[in-house]
């Protein structure tokens, strides 16, 4: 645990190993979560692990799902992929992930650091619509408001 301290993990499938983490006596700080679209995230398991997109769904689902386990009484933040990447919002989404853990962020002075570490795009992956199971819908739309709700920190 001494050496965990002040360290951060990126894993995609941390949400899944996180309860051994706890049960080992693993104490996390602050959690953030990326959101990113369902299909988004189908179509990527499909090109790179060969995943039907259905699969790809329900692998979504469930890392969501353990998520909001996970986080229920934990400090966390959402933070959407596609805030980041978005011309328009991705140092303000930037800024609200950074002020959560603790740093310093002045959005005009940083906003340069930003554009050289974040890839921007033009397109608005934001409102992306596709026919979704309601159950995969539903988590969606919550995940969206819960990002949504969040204070900009």
């Amino acid at each position: 645990d001494a050496q965990a301290r002040g360290r951060l993990v990126k894993d995609p499938r941390f949400c899944i190993t996180a309860p051994a983490w706890l049960e080992h006596g693993t104490k996390f700080e602050k959690i953030i979560i990326c959101l990113r679209e369902p299909h988004e995230v189908a179509d990527s398991l499909r090109r790179r692990n060969k995943l039907p997109v259905p699969l790809g769904l329900r692998v979504w689902r469930q890392h969501y799902e353990a998520n909001l386990s996970l986080v229920r009484d934990l400090p966390h933040r959402w933070v959407s992929y596609a805030h980041m990447l978005r011309r328009e919002t991705s140092v303000h989404e930037v800024a609200g992930m950074v002020r959560f853990l603790g740093l310093p962020f002045d959005e005009k002075r940083d906003a340069e650091w930003v554009s050289g570490i974040v890839r921007t795009r033009r397109d608005d992956m934001t409102e992306l619509r596709h026919e979704y199971p309601a159950e995969l819908a539903q988590l969606w739309e919550e995940l969206r408001e819960r990002h949504a709700r969040q204070p900009n920190q």
